[in-house]
């Protein structure tokens, strides 16, 4: 598969997921808390891991690969594809660890004006 149609249906199915979870799943909290931040798709399309971004809280990632049959028949509804992929949920982290980032250089920044200070 080239590598723009493989780009353009990562996208598409980002975009469905983030749709689906927002609008269709009973659970408030799933609705509020989870961002889908990338698609990482197979050239076979056989599977798609999810990068969702939880806000730190676990029980919502193990929520949402608990509802992924329920995404992926959905998900099969608004695809052009032969084939739905098996969809794979995993922790995005980088938004927390640039959360992390911003943290610790604003600390620094806050300390840095008392050490030219005191010299």
């Amino acid at each position: 598969m080239s590598k723009l149609r493989n780009k353009r249906l990562q996208e598409e199915i980002r975009r469905e997921v983030a749709h689906i979870i927002s609008t269709k799943l009973k659970d408030p909290s799933l609705k509020t808390m989870i961002v889908v931040t990338g698609v990482e798709l197979t050239n076979d399309l056989s599977y798609a891991k999810i990068f969702v971004s939880t806000g730190g809280n676990p029980e919502l990632l193990d929520s949402l690969k608990k509802a992924a049959g329920f995404i992926k028949k959905e998900l099969s509804q608004k695809m052009t594809t032969r084939i739905t992929p098996e969809l794979l949920f995993e922790k995005d982290e980088s938004l927390e660890y640039g959360a992390n980032i911003e943290k610790i250089l604003s600390d620094l920044k806050k300390e840095s004006p008392d050490n030219e200070s005191n010299s």
